[in-house]
């Protein structure tokens, strides 16, 4: 009997220990992790190694949501930032007036020519148009003619006035062809006149924090829209951030029909003027412009293999020709010429 109630006693103790020790590592498990900017490198790696050293068959299906949550916030800590390497190279030298590369995260300049300087930006312009267009809350099924007042020249839609067009294939063909009756005939079916929309333009970029930036025209074609290289790298920034305009500038060559009422009249093809899409380059967005007052203007978002991005204008280039080579060939010199490194957040 005195055996049998020692074994009683023995099984319930350690029972009670092992509760013990499964509540210990139930209150471990959902103790809050430290907050994000206190986390050294250090502290993230051993959190992670603590937490897959846990052994509790129960709480491993939480345990790898932790685990995951884990490394989500020290992915999210960690930077890379650009580091010059190979000094002894030369610096890079253009033809072009006026440009800048910037790192896409950390916005630090890898380059730069005059970058301050205000010039005629031609079609960049198109950018804000298109994020002032998108915040009208467009009905982009619905169709839309093409009429005299569109035609200022410069790179236009081949159509004529009976032919209706969607408001999303206008809005395609203005970013991926440049197309300036495009861009007005986007204007006019907002609702609002040229110069109302010109005014939101300019309300948006003040509201960016850009003072050297200003618009008198929604298409570029007018020697009075004006920024500086350091102000269209991240107004370009802002405008790649908008997934719309992004998948919609790495379009080489789009396709859609004009209508007549319900009737489908001709297929239009509309080819990307940013001729980097065929490059060596890994092009993420772009765009072009052109015109006799700016001559060659050019932004880019360009990826390296290792996945690091950055962000290139080139303004003034005499023709498009040598500002497609001049920035293949810079942006290959600042992926040669740089390395990103780990960093922290402060």
């Amino acid at each position: 009997m005195d055996c049998e109630k020692s074994k009683i006693i023995i099984l319930k103790s350690l029972a009670i220990f092992l509760a013990i020790i499964f509540f210990w590592q139930l209150i471990n498990l959902f103790t809050p992790l430290e907050s994000p900017a206190t986390y050294s490198k250090d502290k993230i790696y051993n959190s992670i190694l603590h937490r897959k050293n846990e052994t509790n068959i129960q709480s491993l299906s939480k345990l790898s949501i932790l685990i995951k949550q884990v490394e989500k916030e020290k992915n999210e800590i960690i930077i890379k930032e650009p580091i010059r390497i190979n000094k002894q190279n030369l610096e890079i030298e253009t033809m072009a007036p006026n440009g800048i590369v910037m790192d896409l995260k950390t916005e630090k300049i890898l380059w730069q020519k005059n970058s301050q300087e205000k010039k005629n930006i031609a079609s960049l312009t198109k950018l804000v148009s298109a994020l002032v267009f998108l915040e009208t809350n467009p009905d982009w099924e619905k169709k839309i003619k093409i009429i005299k007042e569109d035609e200022i020249g410069g790179a236009r839609l081949n159509v004529n006035f009976k032919e209706e067009i969607k408001i999303k294939d206008l809005f395609y063909a203005g970013l991926i062809g440049s197309k300036n009756n495009a861009i007005l005939a986007l204007v006019r079916s907002t609702g609002l006149n040229k110069e109302n929309f010109v005014k939101k333009m300019n309300e948006k970029i003040q509201k960016m924090g850009f003072k050297n930036t200003h618009f008198t025209n929604p298409t570029g074609l007018n020697s009075n829209n004006l920024s500086t290289a350091f102000e269209m790298a991240k107004i370009a920034k802002r405008a790649f951030e908008n997934q719309e305009i992004k998948k919609i500038l790495v379009i080489n060559n789009y396709n859609f029909y004009t209508f007549l009422g319900e009737k489908k009249i001709r297929e239009i093809i509309v080819k990307n003027t940013n001729e980097l899409l065929e490059s060596e380059l890994k092009i993420k967005a772009g765009k072009t412009g052109f015109s006799n007052e700016a001559n060659g203007c050019l932004v880019i978002q360009a990826e390296n293999e290792k996945g690091n991005e950055i962000i290139s204008v080139l303004l003034g280039n005499k023709t498009k020709e040598i500002n497609f080579k001049e920035m293949e060939i810079l942006v290959k010199w600042i992926f040669q010429n740089y390395e990103w490194t780990d960093g922290m957040q402060n």
